[in-house]
């Protein structure tokens, strides 16, 4: 067993790697909702939080001007190579999707993994209760369909889907850990080759003294006024869902961003284009810009991000995260003196849009 003086060192030294802290194997959807909705400031927690920050992520990774941004350089390879082995881990046993405005998520398993049968539809609430749903014809067939598709196959969907479920609470009271059965009707569509999507949920729970039979009003399975909704790209049932920018257009419209916001100290888009991972450690976007600005002032500026070839095709992890890789030359002024360094970024899907996620110099296994 370690020692906690051992894991703590070892929690230095992973501050002081430059890594951007990386996004679990396996992450409930309540446990991201939660921390969305606390969004507390963490700053005296980081003694070494600047080089969190996406300016650090294209600099110090990369080598710096000073003796101990070289050693932070030297020691960078780790973070980015667990995170690249993180998102190549397949094959995909989970479609995903994450409203981060209204705190409310869906998952839906494809395939069987860790004990759920494909079908399986997990709905996340604000509160972070789930409702789950299992066995009902509809969701096995998009399940099938899912686990068959291509992110940029033509595919759109739309169903409502009536039955029996289990509200799940976050925290179940005392000696009150039993699922609450709930009726459900769940209206759902799925676009962009599964890539975007909209949920919206009404579910009663059912009395163990007068229990509601469902069965008595599957003849009228509509959504009307549904008391919570996941919007990740689509608005709902019928709409067509948002045009999804493509990796070349998502890429050059983070480097235009962090290119202006270095010239102009302004970070607000930067901070609305960065994935929650890394946002999330801010208590607002003031205060990411104050340390963006800090870092430019003591690093240098990025003049220029150009295109070093093709984003990758978006690709899809076990968990059902879409991603792309994009390839840069990057052009950094410090002081008068210019450098260029190839960098490898690295862009995930939140909500209905493409976020940076982290960027790893030539050399570091990224």
């Amino acid at each position: 067993m370690r020692s906690s003086h051992s894991r703590l060192s070892a929690r230095r030294r992973a501050r002081a790697t430059g890594g951007i802290p990386l996004l679990p194997r396996r992450i409930p959807a309540r446990q991201i909702l939660q921390g969305v909705a606390r969004r507390r400031p963490r700053l005296e927690r980081w003694p070494t939080l600047p080089i969190l920050l996406a300016v650090l992520a294209l600099a110090l990774l990369l080598g710096g001007w000073t003796p101990r941004t070289s050693a932070i350089a030297a020691q960078s390879g780790a973070p980015a190579l667990a995170a690249r082995q993180q998102l190549a881990s397949g094959p995909r046993t989970v479609a995903r999707w994450f409203d981060p405005a209204g705190r409310t998520a869906m998952l839906l398993a494809l395939l069987e993994s860790q004990g759920q049968a494909p079908g399986t539809l997990t709905f996340t609430l604000p509160s972070g209760d789930e409702v789950q749903a299992q066995k009902l014809g509809p969701l096995l067939v998009l399940a099938r369909e899912l686990s068959q598709l291509s992110p940029d196959a033509t595919f759109d969907v739309a169903t409502t889907v009536c039955g029996p479920a289990k509200l799940l609470a976050a925290k179940a009271a005392s000696g009150a850990g039993i699922a609450q059965q709930v009726n459900m009707v769940l209206g759902i569509h799925i676009g962009q080759g599964g890539l975007l999507a909209y949920a919206g949920l009404n579910y009663t729970v059912v009395s163990p003294a007068s229990p509601v039979l469902f069965a008595a009003a599957a003849t009228s399975c509509v959504l009307t006024s549904p008391q919570y909704e996941m919007k990740a790209g689509c608005s709902d049932l019928k709409s067509p869902c948002a045009a999804l920018l493509t990796p070349a257009q998502a890429a050059t419209q983070y480097d235009q961003s962090m290119v202006a916001a270095a010239a102009q100290g302004n970070w607000d888009t930067v901070y609305a284009l960065t994935g929650q991972a890394v946002t999330a450690q801010y208590s607002s976007t003031a205060a990411f810009g104050a340390l963006m600005q800090q870092q430019v002032q003591r690093v240098g500026r990025i003049t220029a991000l150009t295109p070093a070839g093709a984003p990758s095709a978006i690709q899809l992890n076990a968990q059902g995260q879409a991603y792309f890789v994009a390839q840069d030359n990057m052009t950094l002024d410090h002081n008068g003196s210019t450098s260029q360094k190839l960098i490898t970024s690295y862009y995930v899907l939140e909500g209905g849009g493409w976020r940076f996620w982290f960027s790893c110099g030539a050399g570091s296994h990224c």
